[in-house]
């Protein structure tokens, strides 16, 4: 394990540590017409989820032989994984509607699971009106967001990719030009000051959705889903207004948090309002993340500070886009992920202290973003059709956006620390006017 898995992993195996990091985890949300049948599930689930190591392996503490903090997976044995499938996958009548689905959620992702145990675990949940989902909880120690997304398609019905492993559609890179010295300049300034300085600085000021104290962070967590974005028009957006999708939907994501604050907490378009995001640090795509050099936790983090203040679209899609356009050729991710990594294998400090480490670099923004890219085509699972797909992320901040690709559509899952935001609905239902708003800039722009 390198240093994010070990400090992930740690929570779920040291008590007084993960009362101050609880267990970073990720749900996901696979949805289906017709009824999943168990037995089946768990069969597939075996063959092919398991059929990677760190989802057939217990998490075992290792720092005491090396005086470092150190996590590593063990093996466990086929009779054994046989044995434990029984209570890795199970059935749960009672939930019925999404509402339950949260309720469930809340409680599960704030317990511990059992360290005897991989550290992930399945529900088959038939709704109602027929429909069923699949849903795992996955903690964070296993993989990151660009793993887990090839793991779900390495479960997926071999028909689904004729001839070959499933993976995640390559992204091309766009053809741009060279980065101006400007741009070079900030981005080694960046380098050196972000991780030496500016984590330093006081944490973003208070507001609806930054916690009260990032070093106390409750694990009652409030969930939504937003309404699905159009690839094409996305895509069109981008055409008139330069960048990548990418930048478009950092854009989006800026004018959902502008139009919220504006309708619930005026006074905080005025403010500091920040997002970390994640940098996939892999060489490789597609199956070869499957290797067990490339899997795991291989990222580092990006940091944006929301535009909030600007009333044009377009002003606000161009700063979104200036700051990214530094963030990629700055040296500061390779640079966060070496101190991070010493701190964490090499430095011998306190589990305590590295804990108020990781939540120092992580928990003084108000959110978490990622932007995962999923299937492009319909893909399927014991024989049926995946209508949908959604996850969530339960991270120690206050808010946590994730957008997720599926089928030529873009949505978010929100989480929320349930005291910040009880109802996260009121942010999700501004993601789809704010596209509106900067499609409309675009539109007015490219006439």
């Amino acid at each position: 394990m390198r240093h994010f898995s070990s400090a992930f992993a740690m929570a779920s195996l040291d008590e007084a540590y993960s009362q101050k990091i609880f267990p970073v985890k990720v749900v996901a949300f696979l949805h289906f017409k017709q009824p999943l049948d168990l037995e089946q599930t768990r069969v597939v689930l075996r063959e092919r989820l398991c059929a990677i190591s760190r989802f057939r392996s217990r998490a075992v503490d290792t720092s005491a032989k090396k005086g470092t903090m150190e996590c590593a997976f063990k093996e466990m044995g086929g009779e054994e994984m046989d044995k434990a499938m029984g209570r890795l996958v199970q059935e749960h009548h009672l939930i019925k509607t999404q509402t339950d689905i949260d309720g469930f959620v809340s409680q599960a992702v704030s317990e511990n699971m059992d360290p005897d145990l991989p550290l992930w675990r399945g529900w088959v949940l038939n709704m109602a009106e027929g429909r069923s989902m699949l849903m795992l909880i996955i903690d964070h120690s296993i993989g990151d967001g660009v793993a887990l997304v090839q793991v779900l398609m390495s479960a997926l019905d071999g028909d689904a990719c004729p001839g070959r492993l499933p993976s995640v559609p390559s992204r091309k890179p766009q053809a741009a030009s060279s980065p101006g010295c400007s741009a070079q300049l900030k981005g080694l300034f960046q380098a050196c000051w972000g991780p030496f300085i500016g984590d330093l600085m006081p944490a973003d000021p208070p507001n609806r959705l930054k916690v009260k104290d990032h070093k106390a962070i409750s694990p009652i967590k409030t969930f939504a889903t937003s309404e699905s974005l159009s690839m094409d028009q996305i895509k069109d957006i981008r055409g008139k207004l330069g960048g990548t999708v990418n930048d478009v939907l950092m854009a989006v994501t800026a004018l959902t948090l502008q139009d919220y604050y504006r309708k619930y907490e005026p006074k905080t378009l005025k403010q500091k309002v920040r997002g970390n995001f994640p940098i996939n640090l892999r060489s490789v795509q597609g199956t070869d993340i499957m290797s067990e050099e490339h899997f795991g936790n291989r990222f580092s983090q990006g940091q944006l500070r929301f535009p909030l203040h600007e009333e044009d679209p377009v002003k606000v899609f161009d700063n979104i886009k200036t700051q990214i356009d530094v963030i990629k050729v700055s040296p500061e991710p390779l640079v966060r992920d070496k101190i991070l990594g010493f701190a964490v294998l090499k430095s011998g400090l306190s589990k305590n202290t590295i804990a108020d480490l990781f939540l120092d670099a992580f928990g003084k923004v108000t959110a978490m973003l990622s932007n995962v890219p999923g299937p492009v085509d319909t893909v399927h699972f014991l024989g049926q059709p995946i209508e949908d797909l959604g996850f969530y992320a339960i991270a120690p901040v206050g808010l946590y956006f994730g957008v997720m690709q599926y089928r030529g559509g873009f949505k978010v899952g929100i989480c929320c620390d349930a005291a910040c935001e009880p109802e996260p609905q009121k942010l999700a239902a501004c993601w789809k006017p704010a596209f509106e708003r900067l499609q409309q800039a675009a539109n007015a722009k490219g006439s």
